[in-house]
């Protein structure tokens, strides 16, 4: 069975405790979720299967997120990305839209907002490339 409008979102996140609770919400949510705790996994599952939808973090091993939104360029029909940054300040939320990011958050962030904007994305209604101040 499909999930919430029939997206799959994969969250790509080192540390296990935020991926494990993002992974839970998005799941209680309505969504068919999937999880990569570094950007080479991130990247090897959108090569296997491209989801609808990516949550990536930046600060990661292996491969930064700052990587993954590189290599995302030479994707065909690449999934949106929402970053999940704990650097918030403005120059660098501002640095992952124009590198191709949909949307950016600062750590830490309110899961109303994040789970809003995985909703319009889900039903292609994408907000504005922006970057999202934190909610501190």
């Amino acid at each position: 069975m499909a999930g919430r409008h029939g997206r799959r979102i994969l969250v790509v996140e080192d540390e296990d405790d935020l991926r494990f609770l993002l992974c839970d919400l998005l799941k209680q949510a309505g969504y068919d979720v999937d999880e990569a705790p570094d950007g080479q996994t991130c990247m090897d599952k959108i090569a296997a299967g491209a989801p609808d939808l990516v949550l990536l973090d930046l600060v990661m091993p292996r491969v930064s997120g700052w990587g993954v939104l590189q290599w995302l360029r030479g994707v065909d029909d690449a999934p949106p990305v929402i970053v999940l940054s704990g650097m918030g300040d403005r120059d660098t939320l501002a640095r992952t839209v124009s590198e191709g990011a949909t949307l950016a958050f600062a750590k830490p962030f309110t899961y109303s907002e994040l789970l809003s904007a995985c909703d319009a994305l889900a039903v292609n209604e994408a907000p504005e490339m922006r970057e999202v101040p934190s909610a501190r």
